[in-house]
């Protein structure tokens, strides 16, 4: 081989070739490139550009298909949607940047390389049926978990979606998946992935036995899998640990292209759950796999529009995303200029950049932004600020009477307030003559000019502050 022209190409000979959709003519094409990126040699790296999309995004699109632009001029790995969905891009609450991620591996050791590849986008404005959605389920990187069982032509390491996850962050009549990608580093040999409903496992989603880690082809599935809230995914890379590894960095991971588009974004595991969900139903031992699993970490990371990411902040307002996404979006809106998101997050994470939650005051900080998320964020250049509140705080109980009580507002008058003084003033009100009678004040709240009325207080149903009445103040 070595006295001639010669090479390996890895390729799915019976991949399902792309459908020409009838819009994908009329399509408009956007190209979005690296501006003349320095390559270093003998380095691993993924270089990033942030580029602002143009105006008329302002209003929904569908990118129906991408490819990349290779400097060299290497194109030939485009993919095409299904004609009933497309990626959602722009609108009022869409996002206006894309964010162009690249992966350079200088293998040829090429000095003063340079790269102006990126990507392009086929993209249409008459919206197809569906916005599809991209589900990563695995681990993001293996640096900290390289203790699989050594001198082993076979480990089986499993990455998944729980029943409690789907249920969580899918609709009730389910997710359609149409397409895959495998993702994993060098040893790995077979990869394949299970589709599990009440114990019972369905139809294989997809299997490789024959791997090749430089092949990341997207396989259109032969068919369109439905997967229901409380069905479980379980994808297994299967690794020979015999070999020396080309990276230090181990990965298991698969990406479904699916729709309609939910708010879930990733999916990484813990190992024990799926143990225990493995040896009830699949009859697997614990031991069995407990020799083959190093320790994970689970986290089923949301969207709903907006990009979400656990932070931390130093003494000098720069804040840091972390390693570990422990705060869960559940949803988001957005009303006027008023942005409202609720979350979960465990008591004690576990992690010990995070504030353990106990019954007494937790300082929520925050900071919101129209940049793409990055790692390191100057708070004091965006909104930002910090919210004292008592996260174990007893919710108020809506008494029966509340609804039938009558409103009093009583306001300053337009009083002036004055620069670096802190102080109090005082204004007295008549009570209305109703008050002749007494009654109870069964809750109050301020109401603060700007709006802000969030802080009200509503008493127990059995009691209520008197005022009024023939004895009481007036």
């Amino acid at each position: 081989m070595n006295a001639n022209i010669h090479g390996l190409r890895p390729i799915r000979l019976m991949d399902i070739p792309d459908h020409m959709a009838p819009d994908l003519k009329n399509a408009k094409i956007y190209d979005f490139l690296q501006g003349n990126e320095p390559v270093q040699v003998n380095h691993n790296c993924w270089k990033c550009s942030v580029h602002l999309l143009p105006k008329e995004f302002h209003d929904k699109h569908h990118i129906i298909k991408y490819e990349p632009i290779i400097q060299s001029g290497n194109s030939e790995l485009p993919y095409a949607y299904p004609e009933e969905t497309g990626v959602a891009i722009g609108g009022e609450s869409g996002p206006q940047y894309l964010l162009l991620d690249i992966h350079y591996h200088n293998m040829a050791q090429i000095p003063g390389l340079r790269d102006s590849s990126g990507l392009r986008l086929y993209v249409t404005n008459k919206l197809r049926k569906y916005d599809a959605g991209l589900l990563k389920i695995g681990m993001n990187h293996w640096s900290e978990y390289d203790n699989l069982p050594v001198n082993r032509t076979a480990v089986d390491l499993s990455v998944f979606v729980t029943s409690q996850c789907s249920l969580l962050a899918f609709p009730a009549q389910g997710i359609t998946i149409f397409a895959q990608q495998l993702h994993t580093h060098q040893k790995r040999t077979r990869v394949w992935t299970q589709h599990v409903r009440n114990g019972t496992e369905l139809t294989e989603f997809n299997r490789d036995n024959h791997c090749n880690h430089q092949y990341l082809d997207i396989w259109n599935l032969k068919h369109r899998v439905t997967v229901l809230p409380g069905d479980v995914l379980i994808h297994t890379c299967r690794y020979d640990t015999t070999k020396k590894p080309v990276a230090a960095e181990m990965m298991c991971s698969t990406f479904f292209h699916y729709y309609p588009a939910t708010n879930i974004r990733w999916v990484v595991n813990e190992v024990q759950p799926y143990i225990d969900y493995m040896t009830q139903n699949l009859k697997y031992t614990p031991q069995e796999l407990l020799d083959n699993r190093p320790p994970i970490v689970e986290t089923c990371t949301q969207l709903n529009g907006q990009a979400y990411q656990d932070i931390h902040v130093d003494s000098d307002s720069m804040g840091y995303v972390d390693n570990h996404n422990d705060c869960h979006l559940l949803n988001a809106s957005k009303v006027s200029n008023r942005l409202s998101f609720a979350f979960q997050r465990a008591f004690n994470t576990c992690d010990p950049i995070d504030y353990i939650i106990e019954d007494g005051t937790t300082n929520i900080v925050y900071v919101t932004g129209s940049q793409p998320l990055i790692t390191r964020i100057d708070m004091n250049a965006n909104i930002h600020g910090i919210r004292p509140i008592r996260l174990m705080d007893i919710p108020d109980h809506m008494a029966p009477d509340l609804k039938n009580a009558t409103i009093y507002d009583f306001l300053q008058d337009n009083e002036p307030v004055q620069v670096n003084h802190n102080c109090w003033k005082c204004s007295v009100h008549l009570l209305p003559k109703e008050f002749h009678d007494k009654h109870h004040i069964i809750k109050y709240e301020p109401i603060i000019q700007s709006g802000n009325s969030e802080l009200p207080y509503a008493y127990p149903e059995e009691t209520g502050v008197a005022i009024g009445g023939e004895s009481g103040p007036q």
